[in-house]
């Protein structure tokens, strides 16, 4: 018989904010998820890290997803590659 897995989304939310300025690579969000939910699918992890992505819900710099309150600052003076012409 089947089993069907739990929710994975809030899973992997509620990891991320754990994990705040650290970030998590998808492997390090999988294998939390597994842990509470050892049934969930393959890709299933990969797939809400993309679709939380494209949500603008996260961040993904480097190797690492961060929520978007924690992702490193790109642009941490707000200039926008502006420079001072000397």
């Amino acid at each position: 018989v089947r089993q069907r897995s739990p929710a994975i989304k809030p899973i992997v939310l509620d990891y991320m904010a754990s994990v705040g300025l650290n970030g998590a690579t998808s492997r390090e969000v999988d294998d939390h998820v597994r842990e509470k939910a050892p049934t969930v699918a393959q890709d299933t992890v990969g797939s809400i890290l993309s679709r939380l992505k494209s949500d603008g819900a996260l961040v993904y710099e480097g190797d690492r997803y961060y929520e978007k309150k924690f992702a490193p600052d790109s642009d941490p003076f707000g200039m926008n590659g502006l420079r001072a012409v000397k």
